[in-house]
């Protein structure tokens, strides 16, 4: 409500409102509007769902390292392309409401899922997981030039 009252930011080079500024208010009465009803915000909300990661090159490897904490050990699935990867996990748990009137519940349950686009290829059969202290790391070793498979398409040519 208090950023409401305040000057729209205007873009530097031209002096205009910003072209995403009507999204970013958008995005904030949404919060605003998930944070008075539910008491949490939209953003917090998506995050319970899709688990917050890193994603950076260690040398020859691309590297993932997602937060699943809680996560038991068969509750849990990696998949690999050579262009994506994609993360599943079950969070068991819940509440039992026996009665108990809840001040703040904040903890999420069920299945989160994340699924990204790899900025490289890698070699899915060299892939490696562990999983320490409720974080998943991924290690893919990237596809080079050399490596990379093209296959020949033959052109048939109508006679």
């Amino acid at each position: 409500m208090r950023n409401r009252f305040l000057p729209a930011r205007r873009d530097e080079e031209f002096g205009l409102p910003s072209l995403f500024d009507s999204v970013r208010r958008m995005q904030e009465e949404m919060d605003r509007l998930m944070e008075s009803f539910f008491g949490v915000s939209s953003r917090r909300a998506v995050s319970a769902l899709a688990p917050r990661l890193d994603m950076y090159e260690e040398g020859d490897k691309l590297v993932v390292e997602a937060e699943l904490p809680g996560v038991d050990r068969d509750k849990l699935e990696v998949r690999v392309y050579p262009d994506r990867l994609v993360l599943r996990a079950e969070k068991a748990g819940g509440r039992e409401e026996k009665g108990e009137s809840y001040y703040c519940c904040e903890r999420s349950y069920g299945t989160v899922y994340r699924e990204m686009a790899l900025p490289v290829e890698v070699k899915v059969d060299e892939v490696k997981a562990e999983y320490r202290n409720g974080v998943l790391k991924v290690v893919m070793p990237k596809l080079s030039r050399e490596e990379e498979q093209g296959r020949k398409v033959d052109v048939r040519f109508d006679e």
